[in-house]
């Protein structure tokens, strides 16, 4: 696997909800924080998207799309067609569930 692959994947996986864990942190649990993470998450498929396209391992236009509405589900798709490591997929999950117990709390 090409390290900006790797690159593209782990800015996927971690950064939209890692955001969303720090403004939820920083204003609480308010509707804004839902747009930031759907901003962010739009911006790096695209990025990722373009990345793939590069490398010769493009995806169909449904693929894309899954990502904008199931993550996990992208991410689950792009690591069996590329490397078969679920590292993304894990972080994604363990940030994603740190989230819902950070909103627990507030």
């Amino acid at each position: 696997m090409n390290e900006h692959h790797d690159t593209s994947l782990w800015l996927l996986a971690a950064v939209p909800l890692g955001a969303t864990l720090v403004l939820h942190a920083v204003f609480g649990p308010v509707p804004l924080v839902w747009l930031a993470t759907a901003v962010l998450n739009l911006i790096l498929l695209i990025l990722d998207s373009r990345q793939a396209k590069n490398e010769g391992n493009g995806y169909s236009f449904w693929l894309f799309l899954s990502g904008l509405i199931i993550m996990p589900f992208y991410l689950y798709r792009r690591t069996v067609k590329t490397s078969g490591k679920y590292q993304y997929l894990a972080a994604w999950i363990i940030l994603y569930l740190c989230d819902l117990a950070l909103l627990q709390i507030l």
